[in-house]
Parts: C-alpha cells; structure tokens; sequence
C-alpha cells in the first residue's frame, strides 16, 4: 500500500517537501468545476509535486446541471494548460461524482463526459464516488465498469465493495486526516500496489 493524499484550494499553503518526508507518494489535486470554475491552487500544488516527484493526478468536481460535454472540455483545457508548466508524472484524470441528480440525468451526463475525456486525451479516466452516493442515486450499471473507481468510504477497516466494481484503484479512507505540511485537515488516501505499480498506472492507461 503507498499513502497519498488529494487537494484542493481549502487546503491553502502546502508544503511538498514535508509531504513526501511525511510518506505522501501520491496526490489528487482538483483542477476545475463545472464549466468555467478553475480551483485557484491547482497550478501551484502540481508544481509543488512536481519538484518532490510524487505523481499527480487531476479532478473535477461534477455539476450535473451543466452540460457534461462542456465540463469535460474545460477540464481538459484546464490540464492542458496545468501541464505544459509542470513536468510531472501524470496519473489518471479522474470525475468527482458527488453531486445528487435524477439516476437517469447522472448516467447520461456521467458517460458522456468520461466517454468524452477518453476520447480527447487517449487515457481512461477515473470515477471517483462513495458507495452510498452510487447505490442511492446510480445504482446497478454494467457499462461504468470500464472506468476505474477511486472509492470515498471512511470509518471502515476496508471499502465497501459495490456493483459493478470488483476492485478499487484508490481508497480515499479519511476526510479529516493530519499530515506533516500541511495546517489544515486533509483528505487521505491509499493505493493498493508498490511504486512500481504506481508509475505503471502513469502510462499503462494509455490506448494503444
């Protein structure tokens, strides 16, 4: 198991250096919103990965109000962007499902704008959700299986399993986690592989 965290911009002023001294081998950071919301630290913690080595990896908060498409093109425009001033390893983009919507308007959108990033960036992304968002407002759904699941569960020993994953990429396991850089608390996650896995993971999804 590695230990990572994931960020936003309620996090403030991190310092990488500490991070990894704490054991952080792995971040999320979130890059955008909606359809034009652009997380304002996003930039700043992919360069402060960047110059410690621990690969990163980009998410957007999902709005299922707005039309899903334009989502997936503002945050591949934000990455883009992000990028081209970090050289970084990159893990899988990923879409932070955890807003509620009628089951029928969260599959359509949610499809679309995986199916849409896929597309775009030639790598396939990630879901992010929790296993009572999914049974309460998704459900049963084959189709999403293609898409790897990055698990929010806290409380428990190990993650819920819930149709139709069979397994988890990532485990965010706490919401109120302290580490070592930064002040304030901050979501903790594990990978269930060594760093070699990890680094894998940073290419192996790319469509041949």
């Amino acid at each position: 198991m590695l230990f990572g965290v994931d960020l936003s911009h309620w996090q403030g002023e991190v310092d990488f250096a500490k991070l990894y001294s704490a054991g952080v081998r792995f971040c999320f950071l979130k890059f955008s919103e909606g359809t034009t919301h652009v997380d304002d630290r996003a930039l700043g913690y992919l360069q402060g990965a960047c110059a410690q080595g621990i690969p990163a990896g980009a998410y957007h908060y999902f709005l299922p109000k707005y039309d899903p498409i334009q989502q997936a093109e503002h945050f591949e425009r934000t990455m883009a962007a992000f990028e081209a001033q970090a050289d970084t390893l990159m893990l899988p983009p990923v879409l932070d499902v955890e807003v509620k919507a009628s089951t029928a308007v969260l599959k359509k959108s949610i499809l679309a704008f995986l199916e849409h990033v896929e597309q775009s960036r030639g790598v396939t992304p990630m879901l992010y959700t929790s296993p009572g968002f999914w049974r309460s407002y998704v459900g049963r759904w084959d189709e999403i299986v293609h898409f790897p699941l990055w698990v929010a569960h806290y409380g428990t020993t190990f993650p819920s399993q819930f149709y139709p994953w069979a397994r988890w990429s990532f485990w965010q396991y706490s919401s109120a986690g302290r580490v070592l850089g930064c002040t304030t608390s901050i979501d903790l996650d594990l990978f269930p592989g060594t760093s070699e896995d990890l680094l894998q993971l940073c290419t192996s999804m790319v469509q041949e």
